[in-house]
């Protein structure tokens, strides 16, 4: 009796990988993205995000430091990130983005390559919305397990740069982007919340050459809501 339970649980275990093997054959990259617009809506964000705001907290060096994002699709940001009680601020308004420093009561500026807010929300989603209109390009390279969650792992062309993307097969939400092939940037997505139609990120964790860089908590995430356009607007020097 023993000999056959045995027998049964090992052709019970083949038919389980077999039926797993096939089933990930079948799928498609473009299938697999497409289950990702499904569930997280992000396909839409082109065409109906006009605005954000994100309220929460930068975490580095295990200290915590008030964060606020507000942007204006593509072009116009601003980050408020409070330390040791004053407010350091970064704004982008179209070509140019301005920092102020208030230890120093200074402003640098520099001129933006890209669009700074489509920036963020490529980061902050994966941008895969861009797969739609050509303007990436992606393939699936395999399957994978990592912490006992089974992943397809993805290989993404964004202009001559490769980044390599680990998608839950599951919930088709994205868990992990490494920004090369050789894992010395690597940044994981969790806490996901539904925001209107969306399901957005609400921490974020990064990792450069295997240590912990800059890590992202939001506490809400609003989305198309008024925001004036004078926040946008270059940071003026403290004239006291």
């Amino acid at each position: 009796m023993k000999m056959k339970l045995t027998h049964k649980l090992i052709l019970l275990i083949l038919f389980l990988q077999q039926t797993e093997f096939q089933n990930f054959a079948q799928i498609t990259v473009n299938q697999i993205i497409q289950k990702h617009f499904e569930v997280s809506g992000f396909d839409s964000i082109p065409f109906l995000l006009k605005s954000f705001q994100l309220d929460g907290e930068m975490m580095q060096d295990q200290k915590k430091f008030p964060l606020q994002i507000r942007g204006i699709w593509p072009d116009k940001i601003r980050m408020d990130l409070t330390y040791n009680n004053q407010n350091y601020v970064k704004i982008s308004n179209g070509k140019l983005t301005w920092d102020y420093n208030p230890k120093v009561d200074s402003i640098s500026s520099e001129i933006n390559e890209k669009p700074e807010a489509l920036n963020f929300i490529e980061r902050l989603t994966g941008g895969l919305y861009n797969f739609k209109s050509g303007l990436i390009q992606a393939s699936l390279m395999g399957l994978v397990s990592i912490d006992e969650v089974e992943l397809y792992k993805v290989e993404v062309l964004i202009n001559n740069f490769v980044r390599i993307y680990y998608i839950d097969c599951l919930s088709f939400l994205i868990v992990r982007i490494d920004d090369d092939s050789k894992e010395n940037k690597i940044t994981y997505y969790s806490d996901y919340r539904k925001i209107g139609k969306y399901y957005f990120p609400f921490s974020i964790s990064g990792f450069e050459a295997g240590r912990a860089a800059i890590a992202m908590q939001f506490k809400s995430i609003r989305i198309n809501s008024e925001i004036k356009e004078d926040l946008f607007y270059k940071p003026e020097l403290n004239k006291h």
